[in-house]
């Protein structure tokens, strides 16, 4: 064989690895995607990364794996947004192309972003309303007082307690923009906390919440997960 036909000859080789792998991959990220719903109807997307996926395939791990789902449902929460980092991921080559039962994962790691509306109505507290103001979630919300009615108070939250689930704790209490009346006042020493987001998705260990202009994005992690066939 000349030289070049021996070049030609492994240019196409390689043309059809590269295609294969891709091929291959394309199949394990549909697998992949079955087994983390976003329970909207629409499929994660799903993305293979690292050395070239035959390569993993064999070894039956892979370290790079992201997933998104947008959006996202849990609980009563539709519209949230997820992405998932996994990494140590175990499914034999047959499993991955043939769809596993379940898949074994190392580490998971995880950012949420939920609306203010959503979080706002997935509470226990009727009436309540989340906003972004200077770095800080602003609440409000009705409260009944005795000989006034309702009367709607605001407050300033921080998240704190970060870990399977989130409390909002609340301070700087008004009343319509003005200091809060003596005769309401003891009425929100039971309104000082909220527990927000109490069971986050595939067992993860919310780590930091952070409010942004339209919602609160929440940084967590998990370990030993195993993501199972839903269907």
């Amino acid at each position: 064989m000349s030289f070049r036909r021996l070049v030609i000859a492994l240019v196409v080789l390689a043309v059809l690895l590269v295609g294969g792998d891709r091929a291959g991959a394309a199949v394990a990220e549909g697998r992949i995607a079955e087994r983390v719903p976003c329970h909207t109807g629409q499929d994660a997307d799903v993305s293979i990364n690292g050395v070239p996926f035959l390569s993993q395939a064999a070894g039956g791990t892979y370290d790079d794996i992201g997933v998104t789902c947008a959006p996202f449902a849990f609980g009563t929460i539709t519209d949230a947004t997820l992405n998932l980092h996994l990494s140590g991921v175990h499914v034999a080559l047959g499993e991955a192309l043939n769809g596993p039962s379940q898949v074994p994962v190392d580490l998971l790691t995880a950012r949420l972003f939920v609306p203010y509306a959503s979080l706002a109505k997935s509470s226990p507290v009727p009436g309540l309303a989340l906003s972004y103001e200077d770095g800080h979630v602003a609440v409000a919300a009705p409260i009944n007082a005795p000989f006034a009615g309702s009367i709607d108070v605001t407050a300033i939250g921080e998240f704190t307690d970060p870990g399977d689930g989130v409390t909002l704790s609340l301070r700087d209490f008004k009343a319509k923009g003005a200091e809060l009346p003596q005769a309401i006042s003891g009425l929100v020493s039971a309104f000082t906390k909220i527990r927000i987001l109490q069971n986050a998705p595939y067992g993860i260990r919310i780590v930091s919440a952070t409010p942004t202009p339209t919602g609160v994005v929440f940084d967590g992690r998990a370990v030993g997960v195993v993501l199972r066939r839903t269907s």
